[in-house]
């Protein structure tokens, strides 16, 4: 399933800028310790994308991802998380980078009905994100039992800068 037109993003309907515009429509979520997001230049050659966007957990240990979906209270995840259904099966297709070798994850992480984070999922580790080089990631997924919404994102852990730009999501079923 490939995305053929804007509309077939779910992030872009969403509101979610993927393609490094927009900074505001993401968000931090430190798991351990403090990290930071940002908008930066570094882009696949020839993408066409002005810039990516950025996670840099805390330095020497910590764990941060940015993620597409906000779990601030219920009313956020609603707002800005997927809805989906336990057995749904979705297609995620994106650029990922670390810049610094350590450990990095392109995740999909699910929310329950009530809110909360309850379930992360991988698409991509650090043996499919090479250090200093774009990677075209993609890859299936399926909504686990008690997925109500997901979020998409990248997770550095340890001071590993990670990079994504041009995600996409569809709905496969």
């Amino acid at each position: 399933q490939r995305v053929t037109s804007k509309a077939d993003n779910l992030l872009d309907l969403r509101g979610t800028d993927v393609n490094g515009n927009d900074i505001a429509t993401w968000y931090l979520r430190d798991i351990t310790g403090a990290g930071a997001i940002a908008l930066n230049a570094d882009v696949p050659t020839s993408s066409g994308y002005p810039n990516s966007i950025m996670v840099t957990p805390a330095v020497t240990t910590g764990s941060s991802e940015v993620i597409s979906i906000d779990f601030t209270s219920l009313a956020t995840v609603k707002a800005t998380g997927i809805k989906c259904r336990p057995g749904d099966l979705f297609w995620l297709k994106g650029w990922a980078r670390m810049t610094t070798a350590g450990t990095a994850r392109f995740t999909i992480t699910y929310s329950n009905a009530a809110g909360a984070a309850s379930a992360s999922g991988l698409i991509a580790d650090q043996a499919d994100i090479l250090t200093n080089a774009w990677q075209d990631i993609e890859g299936w997924f399926l909504a686990p039992a008690n997925a109500a919404y997901f979020g998409v994102g990248i997770r550095g852990s340890s001071g590993t800068v990670c990079r994504i730009v041009g995600v996409s999501v569809t709905r496969v079923n």
